[in-house]
């Protein structure tokens, strides 16, 4: 049983230089990956507290106005992200100018 010893090995030496390379690389790309959500997130956050949103074709619609609920079909006056009714999240609203909807920056 002497030739099964728990120390350090050639071989164990081999793999750490093999893999430490692969392990490098995953860890960049994980950091770079969370920068991305964090800067996406800030310019959610950003649009959120913005008094205005634009349609696709370049119309200023309100962010705080009356609007309709799409789950309980009521209509209430307040900011687009959450219907007052029922606190149902907003995805999306028409624009008043052309009625292209406009997809809400800060959902998925």
């Amino acid at each position: 049983m002497a030739g099964r010893t728990m120390g350090f090995t050639w071989w164990r030496a081999l793999l750490a230089i093999l893999v430490s390379p692969v392990l490098a690389v995953y860890g960049f790309f994980v950091a770079v990956r969370a920068l991305a959500r964090l800067a996406r997130s800030a310019r959610g956050f950003r649009l959120a507290l913005a008094p205005e949103l634009r349609c696709p074709n370049g119309h200023v619609n309100p962010a705080v106005g009356r609007f309709s609920c799409g789950v309980c079909h009521a209509e209430y006056h307040g900011w687009v992200g959450r219907c007052g009714i029922c606190g149902a999240p907003a995805g999306w609203f028409p624009c008043a100018e052309c009625g292209v909807g406009i997809r809400l920056p800060w959902e998925g």
